[in-house]
């Protein structure tokens, strides 16, 4: 009984399917037109939710750095390295290893961390982290915030859920999302022509060409984009080679197609002999050899790593703040020096993979992941993202034009209607509102509550409540409206405080907001420019109430000739 009940539904469910996807009519496009559409439509909301965060997360270090208001004050002094390595001697003699971490233009402090040896009951010991300026001063620990890593997470495994399912449910999500963007080139016959019309003032019409121009301008970004996170997670979407082959060993199967990093070192004769002299403490000498690395290296260096040997020598480690290749992955070059080897600098052998499938996951990873882009490459990932974001949403709201469009305003609206429309508001502008708020509470919770990135989340998730909840009753382009104004308003109220009252006034600092750092100036600037930009988008008189201005006054008919020469006498 069961199973009979159950194939009559698989029955219904593909003779659904078969309709809707117009199996049966010739033609591609047909069956292209209602996949594209249907597949945006599932899981179109999940996208815009990739999208956001993951474009936000090109700016994740600024983000980091924004969110800790204790360490802004800028600096353009040079780095004391010999003070910094003096200040590790003298509070950390008894760890093994430090790591420094050197300023660069996204975060101007230095930033030590070692572990503390490990404790009875513990697998590791505890991390230590510290931050100084560039003179090797102690700035005070930043504020607990905690909001940066929830959007840098939630782009790639959600939040809230297993790691596991979350990554699933992401990786579903990207591949639909493939699917649709190959489905909407092959449906789109007219690609180049559509590509320079826009036409103004049509309703639907002219969010299709909006639609089609962001879809166009970035297509190759959005493909990379989609390709990429889904190579990402490919051991978990399709693990069953990996399983046939290793036994589910991930570690042999990386192994075996070049992807471990070598640790082989080798003696360049091109590389320079580096001279110091230890006797005058391993702070003179570790200051000594990085400023000679420093002038070898244009890009400069990023971090350094001492490490303490068995043998009682110390092994330098510099990693240069470039990439070197992205065949590679995108992993930067780095020097090993050791205190007893006569001033001679090993390098790390950079293995280029012989497999063109490695070739192929190390470039579009470290595509995807952009960690050693400059500032003009991750500024055109970042439009190139809001774009993506707006071709999602455009398309969703062409969807809900076309359904519910010519539906009669007398008539109400259905269960599925207000919560496609209160999904679109919730997804394309209730999102932004809550990062808006989770870094206006980020300013205004004072730094000695100890529960305070906690209350960052909840406010983010008390926001979503709030915009869902207001979308599901109003008309739907006043909703929209409205909460494009609240998003507005909290942008500019969020980039006054900040440039005006927060540093003075409630940080009660001796610097103001001209000398903070740069990092934190562009982004208090680009919420100021967002807010006035809405506010003018807001502030334009509707397509209707312009045209009723410009329509001209038609001439008076009169009724005879005679009326008409008494009326101009």
């Amino acid at each position: 009984m069961l199973v009979s009940s159950a194939v009559r539904r698989v029955k219904l469910i593909s003779s659904y399917l078969t309709q809707r996807l117009a199996l049966g009519k010739p033609g591609i496009r047909v069956r292209g037109t209602a996949l594209h559409n249907y597949v945006g439509l599932w899981f179109g909301y999940l996208c815009l939710l990739i999208f956001l965060t993951g474009t936000l997360s090109f700016y994740r270090q600024e983000l980091l750095f924004w969110s800790q208001a204790e360490l802004h004050q800028s600096s353009v002094d040079p780095v004391n390295v010999k003070g910094v390595v003096l200040h590790l001697e003298q509070n950390a003699a008894h760890v093994k290893r430090w790591d420094i971490q050197l300023p660069s233009e996204r975060n101007p402090n230095v930033r030590v961390r070692w572990r503390e040896p490990v404790k009875d009951g513990q697998r590791r010991g505890d991390r230590v982290t510290q931050y100084l300026s560039r003179d090797a001063i102690v700035l005070p620990m930043p504020r607990e915030s905690r909001f940066v890593d929830v959007i840098y997470r939630a782009h790639f495994e959600l939040y809230g859920i297993g790691r596991t399912y979350g990554r699933l449910i992401i990786g579903l999500a990207t591949l639909a999302m493939l699917v649709a963007i190959v489905s909407g080139v092959i449906i789109h016959r007219r690609i180049f022509v559509d590509f320079f019309t826009f036409r103004k003032d049509k309703a639907l019409r002219s969010w299709l060409d909006a639609h089609n121009v962001s879809a166009v301008v970035s297509l190759p970004f959005h493909i990379l984009i989609c390709f990429s996170g889904l190579l990402l997670i490919m051991y978990l979407l399709m693990p069953w080679a990996a399983d046939r082959a290793f036994d589910g060993d991930f570690k042999a199967l990386n192994a075996d197609g070049g992807g471990k990093r070598s640790v082989k070192l080798r003696q360049d004769e091109n590389l320079p002999i580096v001279h110091t002299n230890w006797e005058q403490g391993a702070a003179a000498g570790i200051g000594h050899i990085y400023q000679q690395v420093d002038e070898i290296w244009p890009a400069g260096i990023r971090s350094i790593r001492i490490e303490l040997k068995k043998d009682g020598s110390r092994e330098i480690i510099f990693s240069q703040n470039s990439a070197e290749s992205l065949l590679n992955r995108g992993n930067s070059k780095r020097w090993h020096f050791r205190t007893n080897n006569e001033g001679l600098i090993f390098q790390e052998q950079s293995v280029i993979p012989d497999s063109f499938a490695r070739l192929l996951y190390n470039f579009t990873t470290a595509f995807h992941l952009q960690r050693h882009a400059d500032s003009w490459h991750r500024a055109f990932f970042f439009l190139s993202g809001i774009l993506g974001r707006f071709m999602i949403a455009s398309g969703l709201n062409i969807w809900v034009k076309r359904h519910y469009g010519k539906q009669k305003k007398d008539r109400p609206k259905g269960r599925a209607q207000r919560l496609i429309e209160a999904l679109n508001i919730l997804l394309f502008v209730g999102l932004p509102i809550a990062i808006v708020v989770a870094m206006f509470v980020n300013r205004i919770v004072p730094a000695s509550i100890t529960f305070r990135s906690t209350i960052e989340i909840y406010s983010m998730f008390s926001t979503l409540a709030l915009s869902f909840i207001h979308a599901l009753f109003p008309n739907y382009i006043s909703a929209l409206r409205h909460q494009l104004w609240v998003l507005a308003l909290l942008c500019l109220l969020l980039s006054s405080f900040n440039i005006l009252v927060f540093y003075p006034w409630v940080l009660d600092t001796d610097f103001n907001w001209w000398a903070v750092a740069t990092a934190v100036k562009v982004i208090d600037v680009l919420m100021l420019l967002m807010a006035v930009l809405l506010i003018l988008f807001l502030k334009k008189p509707k397509a209707k109430d312009r045209k009723s201005k410009n329509k001209k006054a038609k001439p008076p008919r009169y009724e005879t000739a005679s009326s008409a020469v008494a009326e101009s006498l």
